[in-house]
């Protein structure tokens, strides 16, 4: 490949990425009604700093390529009253959903924490990685290289997602009461580490504070929320640390978006 389509060739790249990038945060803008810069007469949308940031600092074309593919896909319905943002389609919010961290509010919790512990020969390391990452989606944290704790029962996960690679017998699950420990260290202490609670707490705390003291606008106070919602494992409420500022930052995410939540199954 010469030069010259080399470079058409990663620059093509990056504007795909770009694209991408923008498809999905003009959705959620649309979705929680942010401002956007107008892409088209009579429209008159701006776009704010840290919807700017999210969406890469793409230029005013890029943004307009954005709506005109969500409207291709059929993921909105464009209005024709001036001033009006489109509308999203079932399709759209079917795509909103899988792009956002869902909060959960009942966390159903069967009493018990869970231990996963493997020994994996050097001869399947690939599978080691496939378990490693079908932990971190099913909401366990990492207390040693080889073990892992999660308040959510992954037996039946683990064996579906692991069948076929006959490493089931070298997966080890245990359990532990509510009020049980590891050594000298209580439940409350490994959870902590495990899931870098104090680390994302913070997160929400700062958030919490930069919004008292008015430093941030709605739109990028969603942004933000949606950012540490997705590193936050979402533990049951019984296990959450008294200092913890989760509920807190979802509480004040509620009354900006006025209880309009996406629904999910």
């Amino acid at each position: 490949m010469s030069y010259r389509r080399k470079k058409e060739s990663i620059v093509a790249k990056i504007t795909e990425g770009f694209l991408e990038v923008a498809v999905d945060a003009a959705l959620i803008g649309i979705y929680y009604n942010m401002e956007f810069p107008k892409y088209a007469r009579n429209q008159r949308w701006k776009l704010g700093r840290e919807t700017e940031e999210r969406l890469g600092k793409v230029n005013y074309q890029t943004i307009k390529r954005a709506f005109i593919h969500l409207k291709k896909k059929g993921l909105i319905q464009v209005v024709r009253e001036a001033n009006t943002l489109p509308k999203i389609t079932k399709e759209g919010l079917k795509r909103l959903s899988s792009l956002l961290p869902h909060y959960d509010k009942e966390r159903v919790w069967d009493g018990r924490v869970y231990l996963v512990t493997y020994d994996f020969p050097v001869s399947k390391n690939n599978e080691r990685n496939v378990l490693r990452d079908i932990l971190k989606k099913v909401r366990c944290g990492m207390l040693q290289e080889s073990v892992w704790i999660t308040p959510y029962n992954p037996t039946e996960i683990l064996k579906e997602r692991l069948s076929g690679r006959r490493v089931n017998d070298l997966v080890l699950i245990s359990s532990l009461g509510k009020d049980g420990t590891i050594g000298e260290t209580d439940l409350s202490e490994l959870l902590t580490k495990a899931f870098s609670l104090s680390e994302i707490n913070e997160k929400y705390l700062d958030l919490i504070r930069e919004d008292q003291e008015r430093k941030i606008t709605r739109d990028q106070f969603i942004f933000r929320f949606f950012s540490i919602l997705k590193e936050d494992p979402q533990l049951p409420f019984e296990l959450l640390p008294e200092w913890w500022m989760g509920e807190r930052a979802y509480e004040l995410y509620r009354k900006y978006v006025v209880n309009r939540e996406i629904a999910t199954n």
